[in-house]
């Protein structure tokens, strides 16, 4: 989404403090939907213990308003905990991502759907697995299954005797089974669904919105 004061010119030269990009620092320091979003981003994101409320004030005054390395800082016209405040009293509605309209309210960036994918995995199949093995037919499928999976090790029979140097039990075929597809669904995951926004409200090309380079 476009800010209201972006410059849709791209001239990029007549920007306060020297900016580069459609987007000033000037503007973003002093535009309320962008500075509400950021802030409740941040607010409902952030953790609590690795990102104390004094690192995201750190973080606000020195990077929210994306001043080119070298130049001067182009502070917020509010505090981040002023933001929250202003972003918590005001309407609330989700961010598109993909929207070229401008952005005029604050927005809530939901959670990625591949988040909850991983983890209804992890803690999803082994809840089915559990019940399934309890249905009269479920029975059955692992009592075919148990010889291949449930009492095999990965390494030898080390799946009953520790690994040499103290490092425990090797995990039978079916543990290992379990975490090599959690392996794959990651990187599945990880390599898809890129969307892209142009013109980006911070002037990065494609290629540096993916990457972040």
């Amino acid at each position: 989404a476009m800010l209201s004061c972006t410059d849709m010119d791209h001239s990029g030269g007549a920007h306060d403090h020297g900016a580069v990009g459609p987007t000033s620092p000037t503007c973003r320091a002093n535009d309320t939907p962008y500075l509400t979003t950021l802030a409740l981003c941040m607010d409902t994101h952030c953790d609590a213990v690795d990102a104390p409320v004094w690192k995201r004030e750190e973080f606000w005054e020195t990077e929210s308003t994306g001043v080119p390395a070298g130049m001067d800082a182009v502070s917020p016209k509010w505090t981040y905990s002023q933001a929250v405040v202003e972003a918590r009293n005001g309407a609330i509605i989700p961010f598109n991502r993909t929207s070229k309209e401008i952005l005029n309210s604050t927005s809530l960036v939901s959670e990625e759907l591949f988040s909850f994918i991983l983890l209804g995995f992890a803690l999803g199949a082994p809840i089915f697995l559990t019940y399934f093995g309890r249905l009269p037919f479920g029975t059955r499928i692992f009592d075919r299954l148990k010889p291949y999976l449930l009492y095999p090790a990965t390494i030898k029979d080390y799946n009953v005797r520790p690994l040499p140097w103290l490092l425990g039990n090797s995990p039978t075929v079916g543990q290992s089974l379990y975490v090599i597809i959690f392996f794959v669904l990651n990187i599945v995951l990880i390599c898809i669904k890129y969307d892209t926004v142009q013109p980006h409200a911070w002037g990065f090309s494609p290629y540096e919105e993916i990457t972040g380079k």
